[in-house]
């Protein structure tokens, strides 16, 4: 929603204005969140409150201020005192003094208001009594001096009885004290309320605001919101791997069933280019953490043993990985590996270092408090060496007097501090599995050609100078794998594997993508037979994609008999188009914010297929930003869909003069060049052509295979193949323009209704699902697409 205020379809105020005025506000705050939100602002207004008041009342005065810095410097004198030698003492006197001071100098305050010389004999005598108990383990234990401190202490204590005296004085300290828990009480209750508000308006915001703002944002504009492409975000576009942005289709529930109904098999998924073959391989592969999977393309110009080869190691290094082991010594220098390494050790270093001088600078402070720290150490360590050997001369008294308890304790002790089995079971060394040893010698054989050598040298020194050698040794080589070797090894350890997948609730699937990409049927029926003896194998699925006419051989097995597909594979997908409730869902993942009718074209536009769905949106997110700049104002979707079937047919039309010019018979289609070059330049004009305007240029252009009913004349001996091609390449032209102009016809203003529209999906064969299946029958035959165009556009009433 954000999108409608920074494109400037509805104003920010007018909003707020009239949510403020609907019932929206009373819906959310008749929640039950909304009164946990109200109770604790409340609470924290009423903590406010009083903290405003206690400092308008002013509680911290020069009264008060003296008191409160002895009530807070006090504790902190008093604490560094125990640290000395004899502290304890120094600690409990300058308490016990501090409190006769205290009283004394309530005492002279007294005396003061009353006048009585008695009074001030007896807060004098008071204050002598305080000063000789301050002094005592100064005089007594003959404790270090330090006067300053003990005459701050004693001033403090003083001031503070005297100013504390009158009961309004005392009120207004009890008061001050409470200020820092008043400041506490507020930093809690601010977090509080935060996050009360939070999951209040978690709650209320998509269920009620959004929606209320959603309907007043939709009434400002009219009824004709939905006719403008207000994207929240286009990021969507550029994931194209992303496997949250994925749609769950009918194709790949329908694998998956087939897959947990057989325990092996050999699977292909057969599509026309686009329809998502790739994906749903990759989103098999990562359906399940327990499966070993394995994904890789066929090669362009296949070799079935580098093939093969190929899906040996990426599979030996899957289950490594899978096994969570390494693939073993690594021929290139790992810079990497060395980096983390060094990595570790520094960091591992630094937080050693830090995690020490943390703690011992802390200690410094506290040590530095205390004049002569060096003695207490001195003292500290004195006592341990005492305390030790006390401990050692009582063990040893016990050992002599009661040597039987004494040494059943000693056992006892032994037993519970030996390690226990689990211990010694992690020290013990542990030998890899079999498999693991196997996929690493199987991974180094098919990546090193590894040669041994072995020998024998004996030698004598014999006298004068003779000597005599013997010498013998055996050289090794590991020969490469013919094919035949290979699929055997390749076949045993898949099947180990398999049977190890098995046993652990998992399974193993191997992905082969891309197959269409040898070239022609026969090379893909060739590759195929080369590499089906790997397919049989027990918890084994191959899924393999192949090209669409792979898929039509396997459905005429029927009436042509069988094929090398039908004998390789035991069953073939078609993996079909995306409907139109598939590409919404599609779209609102990718693209937040597509209405409906960006939607319904879009699927009409790309028949369905994913890829050519994904393009045409972004084509037409970034043709909706490109006019908005060039016009100032947001297009509507009769000019997106102008634009948009613009771009389409001088794309094709440049393609079909391209490759027309490069014919023999191009002069005798003058005629066709000429209406197609003007189009061209009609399309591609400074102002985007009207609505009018361009349904006359695609009404031209959709009778263009009606200016080449006369064959032109033929030459002696020269073969009708060409002149059939270029004939075929005007009429799919022909029939294009006619499915755009049903395009720009079906989406203008004056016809596309969006309620009318999604009335008129119930009938199939006027549907925007009829319309995306006469987009994808024109690659299969122009004039059943021009028969089914003709029947869609009298359905419509556009003829």
């Amino acid at each position: 929603m954000v999108r409608y205020f920074e494109l400037g379809f509805v104003q920010h105020d007018e909003v707020v204005r009239r949510l403020m005025r609907s019932r929206a506000l009373s819906r959310a705050t008749a929640t039950s969140t909304y009164a946990n939100y109200a109770a604790i602002r409340n609470a924290h207004a009423e903590v406010d409150a009083t903290a405003d008041k206690l400092m308008q009342d002013g509680v911290v005065n020069r009264r008060t201020l003296p008191a409160l810095m002895a009530l807070i410097a006090t504790p902190v004198l008093l604490i560094t005192e125990i640290f000395r030698p004899a502290g304890l003492a120094a600690f409990l006197s300058l308490a016990a003094g501090g409190g006769i001071l205290f009283m004394a100098g309530k005492r002279a305050y007294s005396a003061r208001q009353s006048h009585q010389l008695g009074d001030y004999f007896f807060s004098l005598f008071v204050l002598l009594a305080g000063g000789l108990v301050i002094l005592a383990p100064y005089l007594i234990y003959d404790v270090d001096w330090r006067p300053y401190r003990i005459a701050f202490v004693a001033l403090l204590a003083v001031s503070a009885g005297f100013l504390l005296q009158t009961p309004a004085t005392m009120e207004e300290f009890l008061r001050a004290i409470t200020i820092p828990s008043v400041w506490l009480d507020q930093l809690k209750l601010s977090g509080n309320e935060h996050k009360a508000r939070d999951r209040w308006l978690d709650e209320v915001a998509e269920s009620i605001i959004i929606r209320h703002i959603e309907h007043i944002i939709h009434s400002l504009i009219g009824l004709d919101y939905q006719k403008y492409l207000v994207e929240e975000d286009s990021e969507g576009l550029r994931k194209l791997r992303d496997p949250t942005l994925t749609v769950s289709t009918k194709s790949l529930q329908r694998i998956k069933r087939t897959l947990s109904r057989v325990d092996s098999g050999s699977i292909a998924i057969a599509g026309p280019r686009g329809a998502g073959k790739s994906t749903l391989l990759r989103l098999m592969c990562e359906s399940s953490k327990d499966d070993l999977a394995v994904q890789m393309s066929a090669p362009a110009e296949y070799l079935p043993r580098e093939f093969l080869a190929e899906l040996f190691q990426r599979f030996c290094l899957a289950y490594l990985e899978q096994q969570d082991y390494s693939p073993g010594p690594s021929l290139i220098p790992n810079l990497a590996t060395k980096k983390r390494a060094f990595r570790i050790i520094r960091d591992t270093t630094s937080a050693t270092i830090r995690s020490i001088l943390a703690p011992a600078l802390v200690v410094f402070v506290i040590w530095s408090l205390v004049q002569d720290w060096g003695s207490v150490v001195t003292s500290t360590l004195a006592t341990s060496s005492e305390w030790y050997r006390s401990l050692f001369e009582v063990a040893q008294k016990y050992w002599r007097d009661y040597p039987l308890p004494t040494r059943a304790l000693v056992l006892l002790i032994a037993l519970w501090v030996r390690p226990r089995r689990h211990k010694w079971r992690s020290l013990r060394w542990h030998p890899e599995p079999r498999l693991v040893v196997q996929a690493r010698e199987h991974l180094f054989r098919l990546q090193v050609d590894r040669t041994v050598s072995w020998g024998f040298n004996a030698g004598v020194s014999g006298l004068f100078g003779g000597s005599g050698t013997l010498n013998r040794g055996t050289s090794l080589k590991h020969l490469p794998w013919s094919l035949p070797e290979l699929v055997g090894a390749l076949r045993h350890f898949m099947e180990d594997v398999g049977r190890e997948q098995k046993s652990a609730g998992g399974r193993v699937i191997v992905a082969i993508d891309e197959i269409d990409r040898i070239g022609s049927t026969e090379k893909a029926e060739r590759f195929i037979s080369e590499i089906k003896a790997v397919f049989d194998v027990d918890n084994c699925f191959f899924l393999v994609s192949v090209a669409e006419d792979v898929g039509s051989i396997f459905g005429q097995r029927a009436l042509t008999g069988k094929s090398v597909f039908e004998n390789a594979f035991d069953d073939i997908f078609m993996v079909e188009p995306l409907d139109l409730k598939e590409s919404r869902i599609l779209l609102q993942q990718r693209v937040p914010g597509c209405q409906d009718p960006f939607v319904h074209l879009v699927h009409s536009l790309s028949g369905g297929l994913p890829r050519e769905l994904l393009r045409t949106t972004s084509r037409l997110v970034e043709m909706n930003e490109e006019l908005r700049v060039l016009h100032k104002r947001a297009p509507r979707l009769e000019t997106l869909v102008i634009t948009l079937v613009r771009d389409e047919m001088v794309e094709a039309m440049k393609g079909a003069r391209d490759h027309l010019s490069r014919t023999l018979y191009r002069s005798s289609f003058a005629y066709v060049f000429d209406l197609m070059r003007i189009s061209m330049h009609r399309m591609q004009g400074e102002i985007l052509p009207s609505l009018t305007e361009s349904k006359n240029i695609l009404e031209d252009l959709a009778n263009l295979n009606d200016m080449h009913a006369i064959e032109p004349p033929q030459k002696e001996g020269e073969s009708n193949k060409e002149l059939r091609e270029i004939t075929d390449i005007i009429d799919r032209l022909a029939v294009f323009a006619l499915y755009n102009l049903t395009i720009i016809e079906i989406f203008s203003d004056s016809h596309y209704d969006a309620a009318v529209a999604q009335a008129r999906n119930g009938n199939t064969l006027t549907s925007f699902e009829e319309l995306a299946a006469i987009r994808r029958e024109l690659s299969v035959s122009p004039e059943s697409s021009r028969v089914a165009m003709d029947r869609f556009r009298k359905k419509w009433s556009l003829l």
